[in-house]
């Protein structure tokens, strides 16, 4: 996240850390916990890597501190048949993590309650974006969960707000959130993670999928935000989680 601040320990009980294993495990993305034994998150995250070298920890606030924490392996994922892999605006980015054990739900660890109906879309709702993902033009992660509050804008705005910018396009399946003051923003490492949206409690409207970077790789939080519509697939998500 791009001019966040630091989330409060059990905020967002249902934001997962997705690391990867590549010699040693570190943060890959976000994800959000579904149910014991699933999680959702972005297709991009998982796109060509093994579920054994995929793991997500729950509960977790700072990178650097495991207490009270669980940690569950996947043993296999479903991405989206439609799936737009290769192409810059990652159509159908959406994602189930099937876990090899139950993660135990109590205190700061929480299954993501999602939209009820795709009648909300949303737009002029301040949310909350979170995530362990870049917080400036360098690769290295913060420590401490994130988190930014920025209003979701319509498909509209979005597509205006992305003129000029190469094979951005936006559907009506996005959701995009963006701060006025183009100060703050999701920023890689953030994607598969949630967009919290007050609405009856707080509810995961979105799936953190991609933002628009420099030529050099800096994101830059004067353009939209994009997630994937959460209750476009309320269906999808039913039939694959478990």
């Amino acid at each position: 996240v791009i001019g966040g601040t630091n989330a409060s320990p059990g905020e967002f009980p249902w934001q997962l850390s997705q690391q990867r294993q590549s010699g040693s495990w570190s943060h890959s993305c976000g994800a959000s916990l579904l149910s014991s034994t699933s999680a959702l998150s972005a297709s991009h995250c998982v796109d060509g890597v093994l579920p054994n070298n995929i793991r997500v920890i729950a509960g977790l606030w700072q990178q650097s501190d495991t207490s009270g924490t669980q940690t569950a392996n996947v043993d296999s994922y479903t991405m989206h048949e439609n799936y737009g892999a290769g192409t810059a605006s990652y159509s159908n980015d959406i994602a189930i993590l099937h876990l090899a054990t139950s993660i135990s739900l109590g205190g700061n660890i929480q299954a993501a309650v999602l939209p009820a109906n795709n009648n909300n879309d949303y737009a002029g709702t301040t949310c909350v974006i979170s995530g362990w993902g870049r917080t400036d033009g360098t690769n290295n992660l913060p420590d401490i969960l994130q988190k930014s509050s920025i209003p979701v804008i319509t498909t509209a705005q979005c597509t205006a707000a992305m003129v000029g910018v190469g094979g951005a396009n936006i559907w009506d399946n996005h959701i995009c959130v963006q701060d006025p003051a183009g100060n703050t923003g999701a920023c890689n490492g953030d994607s598969g993670g949630p967009l919290n949206c007050p609405d009856g409690g707080t509810r995961v409207v979105g799936v953190t999928s991609w933002v628009v970077s420099s030529g050099l790789g800096a994101c830059l939080p004067d353009y939209p935000s994009v997630y994937t519509r959460v209750s476009a697939y309320l269906g999808w998500i039913g039939d694959n989680s478990r």
